[in-house]
């Protein structure tokens, strides 16, 4: 019983993976990252398991079809893909949040967001010019990152877009 457990708890490690976030869900999670490296992490581990082969057999055979149902998120090319993609563009989104000052901040209580809400007159000006600045900052990083030509289209397409943005914001 204790083998098919661990296949237990290994399925629930994969379905937790929002216990990765932050609570404030996207855009400052990212709920599917979580959800491919957690699967990557329970796979690696299986493998360890059939590898030591389990003395019970319907534990390997309950691993092995395990191991067959992760499979692709190991081995299919569009998964890797798609995730370098998106780990690219999440890179981008954290510049933009942290230039805006929407990304959450850890305080002893937990996370928080933004300005505070009381803040001094002088102290919300600076705050806004500094925000500026940071905007500025982001926009010249942006111009200087993207790519010119070659096969990088679509990392072009979300500098465009993010550039786009962040010169509407501002």
């Amino acid at each position: 019983m204790a083998g098919v457990d661990v296949v237990r708890t290994l399925t629930q490690r994969i379905l937790d993976f929002k216990a990765d976030g932050t609570e404030y869900d996207y855009p400052f999670d990212r709920p599917f990252l979580d959800l491919y490296d957690r699967c990557k992490e329970v796979r690696r581990a299986i493998d360890v398991f059939i590898h030591s082969k389990p003395s019970d057999p319907n534990v390997l055979k309950y691993l092995k079809r395990f191991h067959r149902i992760l499979g692709p998120v190991a081995s299919e090319v569009p998964f890797r893909q798609t995730v370098r993609r998106l780990r690219s563009r999440a890179v981008l989104l954290d510049k933009l949040r942290d230039a805006l000052r929407l990304s959450p901040k850890k305080s002893k209580t937990g996370y928080k967001t933004g300005f505070k809400e009381n803040s001094p007159p002088d102290q919300s000006e600076k705050k806004l010019q500094n925000i500026q600045k940071q905007v500025k900052d982001l926009e010249l990083y942006l111009k200087k990152s993207r790519p010119k030509r070659g096969p990088e289209k679509d990392r072009r397409s979300v500098f465009e877009c993010r550039l786009a943005y962040v010169v509407v914001r501002t």
